[in-house]
């Protein structure tokens, strides 16, 4: 794979400027944390001094958040927790980008849609009676939860990198089309800070 990819369902690797943010499609993910991860995979980068840059866009387009990702170069997937909270049913429009040639709009780039829901008492209550993690990771993909489901299943992934895990991990990737990257490495190389506006 030599492409960046957003781990999100029906990811596009492409940019389209002209998207409004009103009118989200199959790339809106939702989550209940104010705080989510959102994860990459990364392809392998001809040098080791890159950075990438997670933005978060209001509706008229205007940048409310942007972070300064630092990558190894090493080809795999990565995580990155803005430091911005997300409001509670409102749709906010995300962009990963690896700054790479310094040029605008000659770096390879995804955007996707993320919306933070309230957890209903239903939810609220399987996850209570949940008596593992993977049960809990199955309640968030139950209710299409697509960021808590993929983070907590890649955190118990990294703290226990057996052939169960490895497998439920290939089986959620799949599940949205995402698996033919199930099988790179979770790297955990990156740093991250808050650019001021």
């Amino acid at each position: 794979m030599s492409r960046l990819v957003a781990l999100v369902p029906g990811s596009e690797p492409l940019i389209n400027q002209t998207q409004d943010c009103s009118e989200p499609d199959s790339l809106l993910a939702l989550t209940v944390d104010e705080l989510p991860t959102f994860w990459f995979y990364v392809p392998e980068l001809e040098t080791s001094a890159v950075s990438a840059e997670f933005v978060l866009v209001d509706n008229n387009q205007r940048p409310v958040y942007r972070e300064q990702v630092a990558l190894s170069g090493e080809s795999g997937i990565v995580g990155v927790r803005p430091t911005q909270p997300l409001e509670v049913d409102r749709v906010h429009r995300w962009i990963f980008q690896i700054v790479l040639t310094g040029e605008p709009g000659q770096d390879p780039a995804v955007e996707g849609f993320v919306k933070r829901i309230q957890p209903d008492s239903a939810l609220t209550r399987q996850l209570i009676a949940a008596t593992s993690p993977q049960e809990r990771v199955r309640v968030y993909a139950n209710y299409g939860i697509w960021h808590e489901a993929l983070t907590e299943l890649a955190t118990l992934h990294l703290s226990s990198p057996n052939s169960a895990m490895q497998a439920d991990w290939a089986s959620l990737l799949e599940s949205v089309g995402l698996g033919a990257i199930a099988n790179f490495p979770l790297l955990n190389c990156c740093t991250s800070q808050p650019i001021s506006n």
